[in-house]
């Protein structure tokens, strides 16, 4: 978290970890991204199963960082907001026309959610 600019250290008697900025300028998907690592999908190591739960977890850290609920994305997208859930999970094979809708509600490309670079075990090789 320090690497990501999210943490400071401060030394002292009063010392310890302390915010690097306001809590009103730090979102939720720079706090997963800075834990969980950038992730890309293109080939992945796991099989299918794993490049849904890549590609769930992209779509949800996007979510996440406009501060919107499973069932905001769902009403934008036109789906069902179980099916968010199912897709962020990794539960479901998504066809390639409900993943332009989860791209248009969340205003990026598809490429975007899906990446270009290797992918081991959901984390980007670099």
């Amino acid at each position: 978290l320090q690497h990501a600019g999210l943490l400071r250290s401060v030394r002292g008697a009063h010392g310890g970890y302390q915010l690097a900025r306001s809590t009103a300028l730090i979102n939720a998907a720079e706090i997963i991204d800075a834990v969980e690592g950038p992730v890309a999908l293109t080939e992945c190591a796991g099989g299918p199963a794993a490049l849904a739960q890549v590609l769930g977890r992209r779509i949800r850290v996007l979510r996440v960082g406009r501060g919107w609920s499973q069932e905001v994305l769902a009403e934008i997208a036109g789906v069902h907001r179980n099916y968010i859930g199912q897709v962020e999970r990794g539960a479901v094979n998504i066809s390639v026309v409900q993943l332009a809708k989860i791209a248009r509600a969340l205003e990026v490309g598809v490429g975007e959610l899906v990446g270009d670079g290797a992918v081991a075990g959901g984390r980007e090789q670099g």
